[in-house]
């Protein structure tokens, strides 16, 4: 079973740097707000992520939160979700761990965003952390396969995001501009249809003018086997340090 040095391990397995690492067993003299109050303000910090059995203050943790998730995004793995969970994590450090239910709920009102793994922790905090938070709630897909977008498109909605159909100006946008070929559809998600040499230009110019567009606040590509290898290094070094990219392969 991972415990709270199994992300510090797979992490580094990955590439990823931590800037501190913090195992404060039973609490006895500092607790998770003091090190968030900390690492909210650290400079070399740019994303948190928690390992938790049990949060004793509850109302200080979420205020902390609220005012660090502002700015600084923070993940956090509750275990003890089950109570095979609860009662592992009991015995080995005698933590209450209580209802999962109620964790979730603190988490969503303070802008902790809530993990089930810890790969998933990972993961959310390394993308987090290498770009801007998004401006809004708006995500355009843009895909060259319409088998996954579907898929995506149901985990943004039960996650808080949302998928707008794009207004009839900018579809004539992207369109008129040549950012997606004629037999593609314009309506969100943009579905740029089968392989084509052209992928490169297309992904490109389609998700900039979405990012510079007032309707959408971020953007996620789908990208099946050569369309990553023609067009991922552009759009990385020609948007992703502006504005908040996804990749979905």
């Amino acid at each position: 079973m991972p415990g709270p040095k199994a992300p510090l391990s797979s992490g580094l397995g990955q590439g990823i740097y931590f800037s501190k690492f913090f195992s404060i067993g039973n609490k006895v003299d500092i607790d998770e707000n003091d090190l968030l109050e900390y690492l909210g303000e650290d400079p070399e910090t740019r994303a948190i992520i928690l390992y938790v059995e049990q949060i004793r203050n509850g109302r200080r943790f979420m205020d902390t939160a609220r005012r660090i998730t502002s700015h600084k995004p923070v993940v956090a793995l509750k275990i003890g979700r089950t109570s095979s969970g609860a009662r592992a994590s009991a015995s080995h450090t005698g933590a209450i761990v209580g209802t999962h239910a109620v964790y979730e709920a603190a988490f969503r009102q303070c802008g902790v965003i809530s993990a089930r793994t810890s790969r998933e922790l990972l993961d959310m905090a390394k993308a987090l952390s290498l770009q801007p938070p998004l401006r809004g709630k708006r995500v355009a897909m843009i895909t060259d396969s319409g088998a996954q977008w579907a898929e995506l498109a149901d985990l943004l909605d039960q996650n808080g995001l949302e998928v707008p159909e794009l207004s009839p100006d900018l579809q004539k946008q992207l369109f008129a501009t040549e950012a997606l070929p004629a037999y593609g559809s314009a309506r969100n998600p943009v579905d740029l249809g089968a392989a084509s040499p052209m992928y490169r230009e297309w992904y490109f110019r389609s998700a900039k003018i979405l990012l510079e567009s007032d309707e959408i606040d971020g953007v996620i590509f789908i990208m099946i086997g050569a369309a990553m290898e023609m067009a991922g290094p552009q759009l990385i070094k020609g948007i992703g340090k502006s504005y908040p990219l996804m990749t979905c392969l």
